[in-house]
């Protein structure tokens, strides 16, 4: 019951140099849970959360109300990387609301496309609010204040009718009581909850079960967004960003989003993945999801090799040149069994005397 292990060595030598840790959750669509780990981690749900973000605006009538495009529902779901396009967007969203961004509370950070953000160096410009990634969540959210006719200068308050919307969606899809949860806030300033990770993996889960979705009034609203999402991962994220550079060894049908401090999630008609870098470092999920992925049979052979040629495991020094290898030692996975109060999983050891390390060169 190991977490996956993210091991780094440098030139032939068989020394591990640094290790890095991450735990999974599988949900796999008419199967029983799989935890990758020693334990069900509680994390918060950081920007994971916004595709049911997005579904609250769905449902709180929003996107018909201002008719938001494909491209607009991808930016409002989105972790962008500040570039032109998405600055652009996120200002014309808020104009259609009688906002502006001055209006936004999410603070102003450099953009995270790298060549915007060089651009804008050798230019002298100072980054705006709406380079920041969460920009056009923000501007959703100001959207529905508006319509609620709420204050829109306290939407980022947790007791908020906008917050208090996106609580009341986004609880039974993690199966978990949300008012009892522990509530922090993100880096934009939205609120973030606690849950376990299994809660995670089970809400993406959830937006592939046709049952859950039905009866939750939802299905036309899940297709769009996941429509939108397929069709536009550059505004959904950016050059850089993993969502969209993963997005061609995902198709078809799998989703991806990223979150802070590590967590990321995947998911589709095959179920839904959520990990967890336990160092809340990129390089703790970076390697471990394909290989994840490809341990479970979710991605074939052949996306799977895509993969590592278009993002190889290994350490590059200053001037590129390749020194070091970085390998991926996937454990024995435990079954998650039934639920327990509060929406938590139990677990039982994964009986069976197959390789447990299912060792990858990813």
């Amino acid at each position: 019951m190991n977490p996956i292990a993210i091991e780094t060595r440098i030139g032939r030598s068989t020394l591990v140099e640094s290790v890095h840790e991450a735990i999974a959750v599988v949900i796999p669509a008419g199967e029983r849970p799989l935890l990758f780990g020693a334990a069900d981690r509680t994390t918060f749900l950081r920007s994971v959360a916004k595709p049911f973000q997005t579904l609250a605006l769905f449902r709180g009538g929003v996107i018909d109300h201002h008719g938001l495009s494909d491209e607009e529902i991808a930016l409002v779901t989105a972790s962008h990387g500040g570039e032109p396009e998405h600055r652009r967007r996120v200002d014309a969203l808020l104009r259609r609301g009688g906002f502006s961004p001055e209006d936004l509370r999410c603070g102003a950070h450099p953009p995270f496309t790298p060549s915007e953000r060089r651009r804008m160096i050798a230019a002298g410009e100072s980054p705006g609010v709406l380079c920041n990634n969460c920009s056009g969540k923000h501007a959703g959210m100001l959207l529905h204040a508006a319509l609620l006719g709420a204050d829109p200068t306290s939407y980022l308050d947790p007791d908020h009718p906008v917050q208090r919307a996106v609580a009341r969606l986004l609880g039974p899809f993690l199966g978990v009581d949300l008012d009892g949860a522990v509530v922090g806030t993100d880096g934009c300033g939205a609120p973030t909850w606690a849950v376990p990770l299994s809660a995670i993996a089970r809400a993406f889960a959830r937006l592939t079960d046709r049952e859950f979705v039905e009866e939750a009034g939802l299905s036309s609203a899940i297709t769009r967004l996941h429509g939108a999402l397929a069709a536009h991962p550059l505004l959904m994220a950016g050059e850089q960003r993993f969502p969209y550079l993963w997005s061609a060894h995902l198709r078809p049908g799998l989703l991806s989003k990223d979150g802070a401090e590590g967590v990321f999630v995947v998911w589709g008609p095959r179920g839904g993945l959520a990990i967890k870098s336990i160092d809340g470092l990129e390089r703790g999920y970076r390697h471990a999801v394909p290989a994840l992925l490809h341990h479970l049979g979710w991605i074939d052979e052949e996306s799977h090799r895509a993969w590592l040629v278009a993002d190889p495991p290994v350490i590059r020094n200053v001037v590129g040149k390749t020194v070091g290898a970085i390998d991926v030692v996937i454990p024995q996975p435990s079954i998650l069994g039934i639920e327990e109060p509060g929406g938590r999983l139990g677990y039982e050891v994964l009986s069976g005397s197959g390789d447990p390390s299912g060792s990858s060169p990813s």
